[in-house]
């Protein structure tokens, strides 16, 4: 009887390879509310979808900042 081992880069290597990650902060919070509006369409409860709503909305609202920061700054969105 063999015993297959599997090494902790293995699986570390696996787990990075199912998520892609956000290469920088606009990014970021784009996928995190498309994620938090995904939840938000799963949630039975109607104070849930508010409390969603409300992350979504401030995160909009960092978006938006983030955004008139880099133009303010002369950078190309």
């Amino acid at each position: 009887m063999q015993i297959q081992r599997t090494s902790f880069m293995t699986i570390s290597h696996r787990k990075n390879t199912r998520k892609r990650r956000p290469q920088s902060t606009r990014e970021f919070i784009q996928i995190r509310i498309d994620q938090l509006k995904e939840d938000r369409e799963k949630a039975n409860d109607p104070h849930d979808r508010l409390w969603y709503d409300r992350l979504i909305d401030e995160l909009e609202y960092v978006r938006l900042y983030d955004q008139t920061k880099h133009q303010d700054k002369g950078y190309i969105n």
